[in-house]
């Protein structure tokens, strides 16, 4: 069998009576071959983005929703049709909102966090493109995601703008990581500011790192005097 494509018309004569056909049978073994690998290759990487565990999405040019991963409405809280048609920038947190973040934390949208993000916008129209951009996403609760982006622009073959794709990460334990090392270690250099005892931090050269007033009383040194020199 091979398959084709076929366009038949009628002969008539000058009374309008058929007198036969004519038909064109094209081969279209190839095309059909290129249609099947190219719904594979579709196929696989819808299969790639809907398993990912980071958020997929793609938009036009003007940045509306065309498509999404299932992760993406996980995590957001939302149904596909409720993320569709829709602009990335809604559900970004706006200029001076404070919203609760899934860290725990109570986060400030403050004008310097605001300005950086301005600053990214413009780098992806400037240069197509952004790499581990950290801003935040607001879930249907109304708290905010912390979220690691990148953004690439698509273009057409003439290097017109025609949409985009963003994958971004949930980067909630990190933060939450982050959160409680840096408390930890608030919590240690206040134990060790106001203890009683002279401290000494050095380094794996027995260079000194930190001292508290303690020790600088002990030693009748100034604190300057202390820091990085040898034991």
């Amino acid at each position: 069998l091979i398959p084709v494509e076929q366009n038949i018309i009628y002969l008539y004569n000058q009374r309008g009576e058929i007198t036969g056909s004519v038909g064109i049978s094209r081969d279209v073994t190839e095309r059909q071959k290129a249609e099947r690998d190219i719904k594979e290759a579709r196929d696989f990487l819808d299969n790639i983005i809907e398993s990912s565990q980071d958020c997929i999405i793609s938009t036009d040019a003007d940045g509306y929703i065309t498509s999404c991963n299932q992760y993406f409405l996980e995590i957001l809280g939302y149904r596909a049709d409720e993320v569709l048609g829709r602009h990335t920038s809604e559900f970004a947190p706006r200029r001076g909102e404070q919203r609760e973040s899934t860290t725990g934390e109570v986060i400030t949208i403050d004008e310097g966090l605001y300005d950086r993000a301005m600053t990214q916008m413009k780098q992806l129209v400037q240069d197509g493109m952004i790499s581990n951009w950290e801003f935040y996403l607001v879930r249907k609760d109304n708290k905010v995601i912390p979220v690691e982006e990148n953004l690439v622009y698509l273009y057409d073959d003439n290097h017109n703008r025609v949409g985009a794709v963003g994958i971004l990460r949930d980067i909630t334990e990190r933060k939450t990581a982050e959160r409680e090392i840096r408390e930890t270690r608030d919590f240690l250099e206040n134990v060790i500011t106001t203890s009683l005892d002279g401290i000494i931090v050095t380094d794996a050269s027995s260079a000194i790192t930190m001292v508290n007033q303690a020790a600088v009383n002990i030693l009748g040194y100034s604190r300057e005097e202390l820091v990085n020199h040898q034991i």
